[in-house]
């Protein structure tokens, strides 16, 4: 008999300790979202041309805000360069405005082949569209074909 009580009294212990603690509550979630929409960007490339630049010495490549092409350092001279030109295929009721504030990245890597990559800084010329900005050519930079690829988001409207 004792041996039944004790099993009752530890069972009733548990059952107690279980109910204790279970906890109940409530609460109201709220959700939501905002959607955008994108629409393809089609851009022509941007395009630092032909440099020539002394052996072993640092250079720039960069864009003047009236869109001619500007140099500095080792910097020999520069044969067709291009900005790049961005447009969106929606009809003229679409103005693309790009500027720094609305552009939404501001560099690229630039590599060879061998994997030597050159650092571009992008920036909008102008609000029509247009993007150039500044190739950093290293002392060490080797000789060669250098590309590199970003996407480009920006904001734009039908105003």
């Amino acid at each position: 008999m004792k041996k039944y009580f004790l099993i009752s009294a530890v069972a009733i212990l548990a059952a107690t300790n279980v109910n204790a603690a279970q906890y109940q509550g409530y609460a109201t979630l709220t959700a939501g979202a905002e959607i955008k929409r994108a629409n393809e960007i089609t851009c022509t490339v941007l395009n630092f041309g032909t440099i020539i630049v002394k052996e072993d010495e640092y250079g720039e490549v960069y864009w003047n805000s009236d869109e001619t092409i500007g140099y500095s350092g080792g910097v020999v001279s520069v044969d067709g360069a291009e900005l790049a030109e961005c447009s969106v295929p929606m009809g003229d009721d679409y103005t693309l405005t790009l500027d720094q504030s609305t552009l939404q990245f501001d560099e690229i890597l630039v590599c060879s082949e061998d994997e030597k990559c050159l650092l571009a800084e992008i920036e909008a010329v102008g609000v029509d569209g247009k993007i150039g900005g500044f190739l950093h050519i290293d002392s060490d930079t080797p000789a060669g074909s250098y590309v590199g690829n970003v996407t480009v988001t920006t904001i734009y409207s039908d105003e």
